[in-house]
């Protein structure tokens, strides 16, 4: 039910959705003055902001650039922040979505749409394939995680290790920022392509390059070299959640039809002449025996077993014996009800005959037939063993039929 209170406020409202959290976090490494890009991080995502802003370079020339000077990835920081900026801010706007062209134009829908569609999948899937939506990165962390929140440790931890590198004040590390704060300045004075452009360009590149490589030396021992290694981990998470983002943002309306369809198809399966057509129809006998069976399974089902209490199957057999009335007899000594319950049991039907019989011959009947020790005991004696007997029955029963009943509901 829809909470009225705070509702109108909502509505009259713009969401204003913004990656801001995630460019806090991006702050706390590139920045932790909380206003100056510093140290190898603050260099690095200085550097590729540059490459971006460049208006001369071709979108191509920047890829190869970023490429070059990507020879050590958790010293060249910069790129792996850089994207996961501008991925958040997309992924807001909806440009990430998958496209779908038409006469007119391809749109890839809103971040809204997405949302409901992620919805879907969160309540669809665990209904057709068993597991939830999260457990094949479906859900929402799966297409939103870097947003949500699933980055969180990973950012605090690269902050972390950042600021330790950063700390010990190597001499590799104020080389490896001056080759970098090269090549921004001379990105900033690109204003055509030619010879000597390219030969300057691959010059600081180089330089970018063998200073890193010297700095990675550097960090190659102690708490350093343990700071670089969680960098590694943490940014590999990262960049992994990126790209699974993409991935299924990309790719959100081909497998929510599919979804969609096979949906679709559960639904079919109440109308019987729709199943015939179903089964007559259709070629793949996996797609087939789901129609084909659905008739008896369906008759399998026992209203009193399905909505029973979600614990142990004890507890489940006795709400079910509660709710049946059983037992039905629990005084040996009432030697006629034993004997009526004896003629009801179904071990008897088919095998034993009543028929003339008095009570104390029926209990007699049903005792040699289920091969009951008679011992020394008299007719009580056995009227106690064979209703012991009789209402363990019932609970055997209610036990097979719980666990055919659950059956039809597992999915296969």
């Amino acid at each position: 039910m829809t909470v009225k209170k705070g509702l109108k406020t909502l509505v009259e409202a713009l969401p204003e959705f913004s990656n801001q959290g995630v460019q806090n976090l991006i702050d706390a490494i590139t920045k932790p003055d909380g206003s100056t890009y510093l140290g190898f991080a603050g260099t690095s995502k200085l550097l590729h902001e540059t490459i971006d802003a460049n208006s001369q370079l071709t979108a191509s020339q920047k890829t190869d650039l970023k490429e070059d000077i990507d020879t050590n990835p958790h010293l060249d920081i910069g790129r792996a922040l850089t994207d996961l900026d501008v991925h958040t801010a997309n992924l807001l706007t909806g440009a990430l979505g998958e496209t779908v062209a038409d006469d007119d134009a391809s749109e890839t829908g809103t971040f809204l749409d997405h949302v409901q569609t992620v919805q879907s999948f969160v309540a669809t899937i665990p209904f057709i394939y068993g597991y939830t939506a999260d457990s094949t990165n479906k859900g929402i962390p799966g297409h939103f995680g870097t947003v949500y929140g699933t980055i969180d440790d990973a950012m605090t931890a690269i902050a972390k290790n950042v600021a330790l590198i950063h700390a010990k004040q190597f001499a590799t590390d104020t080389a490896y920022q001056t080759a970098m704060t090269n090549l921004i300045t001379f990105i900033g004075t690109v204003s055509g392509d030619s010879t000597d452009f390219l030969q300057a360009q691959n010059r600081l590149t180089t330089a970018v390059n063998n200073a890193a490589t010297a700095f990675n030396t550097a960090l190659n021992n102690g708490a350093t070299a343990t700071a670089r290694d969680a960098i590694i981990t943490a940014l590999n998470t990262v960049t992994e959640q990126v790209a699974l983002e993409a991935t299924n943002l990309g790719s959100i309306r081909t497998y929510g039809t599919s979804l969609s369809t096979a949906n679709s198809f559960v639904s079919l399966a109440e109308d019987v002449d729709v199943r015939k057509l179903m089964i007559r129809s259709s070629r793949n006998e996996n797609f087939k025996t789901y129609f084909e069976n659905y008739a008896q399974r369906s008759s399998q089902r026992h209203p009193l077993y399905t909505g029973v209490l979600d614990s142990s199957e004890e507890i489940q057999v006795q709400e079910i014996l509660k709710l049946q009335g059983l037992p039905d007899v629990t005084d040996y000594q009432d030697l006629d009800a034993v004997a009526t319950k004896a003629t009801k049991d179904d071990r008897f039907k088919t095998t034993v005959s009543f028929d003339g019989k008095n009570t104390e011959e029926i209990i007699n009947a049903a005792c040699d037939f289920l091969v009951i020790d008679k011992g020394n005991k008299d007719i009580y004696g056995l009227s106690r063993s064979l209703l012991a007997n009789l209402n363990n029955r019932d609970v055997e029963v209610i036990k097979a039929q719980l666990t055919l009943n659950q059956d039809i509901d597992i999915l296969s």
